[in-house]
C-alpha cells in the first residue's frame, strides 16, 4: 500500500534534500525523481530542488525559515525514515 504526502511542509521537503545530500546522492534530478514519487509531481520543480541544494552547499545549516526554528535532529531523522520507508513502497 503506497500512500502520498500531499501537502508537505517546506521544511519536511529541505530534510530530505539535505539527507540525500549527505548520502552522497547530490544529483538533483535523482533526489527530486525519489520525491516525485512521495510527494507527487506538484511538490518542488526540479529547479527549485537544485536551488535547495546549492544553498546547503553553500554552508546553509537551518532546515526552517527565519521566523520557525523548532525542528530538531530526532525530528529531522524520523521524518526521513518515514520518507524512505514510503519512498520504497511506491
Amino acid at each position: 500500500m503506497s500512500s502520498r504526502i500531499d501537502v508537505p511542509a517546506k521544511y519536511e521537503l529541505r530534510i530530505v534534500i539535505r539527507l540525500y545530500q549527505a548520502a552522497d546522492e547530490n544529483i538533483a534530478a535523482e533526489i527530486h525523481r525519489r520525491m516525485n514519487r512521495v510527494y507527487g509531481k506538484n511538490f518542488r520543480s526540479d529547479g527549485g530542488v537544485r536551488e535547495c541544494g546549492r544553498k546547503f552547499k553553500d554552508g546553509r545549516i537551518d532546515i526552517k525559515d527565519e521566523e520557525d526554528k523548532t525542528a530538531n535532529l530526532s525530528q529531522q531523522k524520523i521524518l526521513f525514515n518515514e520518507f524512505l520507508q514510503t519512498s520504497t513502497e511506491v
